[in-house]
């Protein structure tokens, strides 16, 4: 088997002002969901990209000159930052599946961090944090801050 390698970057927004240009029309969004929900075509798509994903390993490394990753060693802070992304392996690969769904109907999602202590989540650990998935229709600008919006529909 090939191993595949593949870079990602995010950006981390704490209640802070976030700036965007004006109001983007995300109403083809909420189509993309109702065909989703409507057609089993798009659900198995959706399904396909969250499963491959859902197999991806993370780890930390450094992009070496010829372009290959260079794995970070085991004990390297790097290292240690990633293995406690979402608890672990298990949680990564729940995390991710969920986030490839995100990616596959709307085009984009939020993984949102929490302390546990805010939330109360049976998933995560007591003085661990609660790591989401959570659709653009569930993440909302209101007065220059992001804000979580609870919806009782399915994404």
């Amino acid at each position: 088997m090939t191993r595949r390698e593949i870079a990602a970057a995010a950006s981390r927004y704490i209640d802070r002002k976030v700036r965007t240009k004006g109001t983007v029309d995300q109403g083809w969004q909420g189509r993309a969901w109702e065909l989703y929900h409507l057609i089993p075509e798009v659900r198995f798509a959706a399904t396909y990209v969250a499963n491959a994903m859902s197999g991806a390993t993370l780890y930390a490394g450094r992009r070496a000159d010829d372009g290959t990753i260079e794995p970070a060693p085991n004990g390297h802070r790097a290292s240690e930052i990633v293995q406690q992304i979402a608890g672990g392996p298990d949680g990564q690969a729940k995390l991710l599946g969920a986030f490839g769904k995100h990616l596959t109907v709307p085009g984009e999602g939020w993984i949102v961090i929490r302390p546990n202590s805010d939330v109360l989540s049976p998933d995560a650990p007591e003085g661990g944090h609660d790591w989401r998935v959570l659709s653009t229709r569930e993440v909302r600008q209101q007065s220059g801050k992001l804000k979580h919006i609870s919806r009782h529909a399915r994404p």
